[in-house]
Order: C-alpha cells, then sequence, then structure tokens
C-alpha cells in the first residue's frame, strides 16, 4: 500500500494560477484532477511490486469548456448577492495511442470526485500510469461507499486489478463511524472465508439464526454474511453472549452504492462475552441461499 498525497502539488498550481480547484465547489477542476493523477503516478512508481506492470500510452485531448452540476454551488448562491463563479471546466478525453494495445488494469473508486465525468480523473491516471483504468464513484457517499461495493462485488473477489486507487476527499473521514468500516474492508480484501456456519431461517419472520458456540471467535475475527442473491441496504448481527444478553452491530450502505448483498462484520470487544448465537436481520428480505462464514 502507498499513499499519493497531491497537497504540495495542489498548492503550487495554485500559487502558479493554475486554478487546480473550483471556486464555489470543493471538487478539483480538470487541471486539479490531473495532479492528483500525476502524484498518484509518482507514488506507484515507488512500489516494487509494479515494476513489471504491462503498460502502454494513452493521450487526454482538450475539449470545449463544460459547466459542472454543482449542489454546493447552488446552496452557496442562496446566501450571496452577487452571482458565484460558474462551476466550469476544460473538458479532455483520453484515449490509447495504439487501439488495443495490452496493459494492465487498475481500478479507482472514491467520491463525486471520480464520478464526474468532466474531471477526467480516470483518464488522467491513465495518462500518468499507463495502465487501463475502471472508476466507479458514488456522489457523497462519503469515504467508504463506492470502495465498499467494489471489494464485496464478484468482479473483485475473481478479478482483482493490479492496482486499486482510493479516492478519498480531505472532507472525507475514515473514522467518522470508528473502526468497524475499515475492518469491514480489511476482511473484504483477503480475508479467509472458509470455515461455514450452518444458518436456518424463521418462515414467519425471516429472521436467520446460527449457533456460535463451536466457532471459536476472537477479537481478531470477522464474520462474512451473504444474503443468498438479494439487494438489502443494512443488516442487524444481534449477538448472544453466555450472559444472556444481545449486543448488536448494524452495517447500513448508502443510498447510491450498488448493493452486492455481501456484509462484514467484525468481532472485536465481542468475543470476551463468549457469543453463543446470532440472529441477522435485514432492511428487507434474504434470499434462498444465504450464507455465514468465519473469516480468520
Amino acid at each position: 500500500m502507498v499513499v499519493a498525497d497531491a497537497l504540495v502539488d495542489l498548492r503550487a498550481a495554485e500559487l502558479a494560477g493554475e486554478r487546480p480547484f473550483f471556486e464555489a465547489d470543493h471538487r478539483p477542476t480538470a487541471n486539479g484532477a490531473r495532479i492528483l493523477a500525476q502524484s498518484v503516478a509518482a507514488a506507484l512508481n515507488k512500489h516494487a511490486a509494479l515494476s513489471g506492470a504491462q503498460t502502454t500510452e494513452f493521450t487526454s485531448v482538450p475539449g470545449d469548456k463544460q459547466t459542472v452540476p454543482s449542489a454546493m454551488r447552488a446552496s452557496l448562491q442562496t446566501a450571496c448577492l452577487t452571482e458565484l463563479p460558474a462551476v466550469a471546466t476544460q473538458a479532455f478525453a483520453t484515449t490509447a495511442d495504439q487501439l488495443g494495445a495490452p496493459a494492465d488494469m487498475q481500478v479507482v473508486v472514491g467520491t463525486e470526485v471520480t464520478d464526474t465525468a468532466e474531471l477526467n480523473l480516470p483518464g488522467f491516471l491513465s495518462e500518468a500510469t499507463g495502465l487501463r483504468t475502471l472508476s466507479y464513484g458514488v456522489p457523497m457517499g462519503g469515504a467508504f461507499a463506492a470502495m465498499s461495493t467494489y471489494l464485496t462485488s464478484q468482479d473483485f473477489q475473481t478479478a482483482p486489478p493490479r492496482v486499486l486507487v482510493w479516492e478519498v476527499p480531505v472532507t472525507a473521514s475514515l473514522g467518522q463511524y470508528g473502526d468497524q468500516p475499515i475492518k469491514e474492508l480489511i476482511a473484504a480484501a483477503g480475508a479467509n472465508c472458509a470455515a461455514a456456519l450452518t444458518v436456518r431461517a424463521d418462515k414467519a419472520t425471516g429472521v436467520l439464526t446460527a449457533d456460535l458456540s463451536s466457532a471459536q471467535l476472537t477479537d481478531r475475527s470477522t464474520l462474512s454474511f451473504n444474503t443468498g442473491g438479494t439487494a438489502v441496504a443494512a443488516v442487524r448481527f444481534d449477538f448472544v453472549g453466555k450472559d444472556g444478553l444481545a449486543r448488536s452491530r448494524s452495517i447500513y450502505r448508502h443510498d447510491g452504492q450498488v448493493l452486492t448483498g455481501q456484509f462484514y462484520i467484525p468481532v472485536g470487544g465481542l468475543a470476551e462475552h463468549g457469543p453463543k448465537s446470532l440472529r441477522i436481520s435485514g432492511s428487507s428480505e434474504f434470499g434462498a441461499t444465504p450464507q455465514l462464514n468465519v473469516c480468520f
């Protein structure tokens, strides 16, 4: 893992009058997005594992100036008597210099910065790294919406990319919801979840139950739960300990993200209570074949 911090380069561009950010929107301009991509490429060049990556040449060609829809500007405008600057930027289109040339794949996931086509962040990443780039962004999804969708998807599980770029703006706090979201991502990225547990469904309520008495859970364990093919937006896990008390944890997906039906719930802080059983309920019905596994 490497971290690309573009602050110094963005600040230098601002001082040089190159306008890396909009005046009335928190997103970077296309020029700012290019600087972000160049910072990523510089960080990746220091990563020994990428020395053998297959690359090709990409070129970004400028197009017309485009106005970007901005809820932030519209909100700010209601408090201003004079017209705020338009959220407009030079558009770019990126293509491979040689059509069909082989190159390894990278994926960038993030927020509205990744999702805004006018900023061309995926294209600039291809140009800067020589890797073909796929992208997925969730506007206003914070640090975790897009990444949790991608890491729990079959696309990632069956064919992980050579490089995964996580776009996290300074406005998105990684600690906003404690350590549960990041622990879910860690488990989704590479945990061994081969130990299956039997789940039983209550036909009347749809609530699932599982016996945890022989699961040998520790504070480093995580449970992997698949809804069985249904798109469920929220899942609640009630861990019943040896003292008979239920301790609950929930996972909520963002309204704008793609629902994969896959969840990972860390057990840290619960193992000391000796969880004997588990109840699982969802915001909508589970499928016919839900699966529960222990990850180590």
